[in-house]
């Protein structure tokens, strides 16, 4: 049985977020019929689908990766791990998670600058506030960094793929 099927069932949280990578992706993926019909069929090329479908893709790969953190979906290398002792496997646990953390700070820190940094300026064909295509990286690290403090709060550390254990 896989760590999947006999863990809790996913939060409302965690149901939403992937509801919500659901609509962005198929929202891309009809971008991308889109721009590839309308040059050949209406003899234009359209830059707002090629835009958005960017936009859109970096806010998936953020939102995603919080996501997979919070579904145990990340590939992991355990062969340190595995060949440690329990105590052993407690501290690189804390010490990965701790990394984590302070790494997704440093993007959520960085990507809230940059956020404001940009503030003023608009994209070229959607003409949105290029705060929003910004934003994806300090709202996907903040997710993260939620994820791995709520599972250490809870007494265990993020499982980042199936099987991986203390």
């Amino acid at each position: 049985m896989s760590a999947r099927e006999d863990g809790p069932a996913p939060s409302t949280a965690a149901r939403l977020l992937s509801v919500l990578l659901a609509v962005a992706l198929a929202v891309v993926a009809a971008r991308g019929v889109y721009q590839g019909f309308r040059p050949y069929v209406l003899g234009r090329a359209p830059a707002r689908a090629e835009e958005l479908a960017r936009y859109l893709l970096v806010w998936v790969t953020m939102l995603g990766s919080a996501a997979g953190i919070s579904r145990g979906e990340h590939i992991t290398v355990t062969v340190l791990t595995d060949r440690l002792s329990e105590r052993g496997r407690r501290i690189v646990m804390a010490a990965r998670d701790a990394v984590l953390v302070a790494t997704c700070g440093v993007l959520v820190w960085y990507g809230v600058a940059y956020a404001q940094l940009n503030g003023a300026q608009e994209s070229a064909a959607i003409e949105m506030p290029m705060t929003i295509p910004y934003l994806a990286v300090p709202v996907g690290g903040a997710l993260i960094v939620l994820i791995v403090v709520v599972a250490r709060l809870r007494g265990r550390p993020v499982v980042l793929a199936e099987g991986e254990a203390w």
